[in-house]
């Protein structure tokens, strides 16, 4: 794990980087998706390794291992509970399948009230 000076070296590296997206990009789609952007491809390059952390129901974890791409970039304390979007501390990998799950059962997606 990065050193919490690091880090706060790299959240300003960021923002730097996103407001520099923003100028450049502003018309074409709204902020938060061209920061979500920028956000999950930091966070690839610079933190974790893109690696399932999803508990299993057995008490194992998925582990499942995939490039970036492949991989969803999880809320743990959904936004609209007032979970931060950008907070490194607040997301983790989920393979298609765990996060799928996660969404369906625990954030109130696909129509589930949360």
């Amino acid at each position: 794990m990065t050193h919490p000076r690091d880090l706060r070296t790299e959240l300003i590296s960021l923002r730097v980087i996103l407001t520099k997206l923003h100028a450049k990009h502003c018309a074409a789609e709204p902020v938060p998706a061209v920061q979500w952007r920028a956000f999950r491809t930091w966070f690839a390059a610079n933190l974790e390794p893109p690696i399932c952390s999803a508990v299993l129901a057995d008490g194992s974890v998925c582990g499942f291992a995939g490039t970036s791409a492949e991989m969803h970039l999880d809320h743990m304390v959904p936004i609209e509970r007032g979970g931060a979007m950008l907070d490194p501390r607040n997301v983790q990998w989920r393979c298609r399948a765990c996060h799928g799950k996660k969404t369906a059962t625990q954030d109130g997606g696909f129509g589930n009230e949360s």
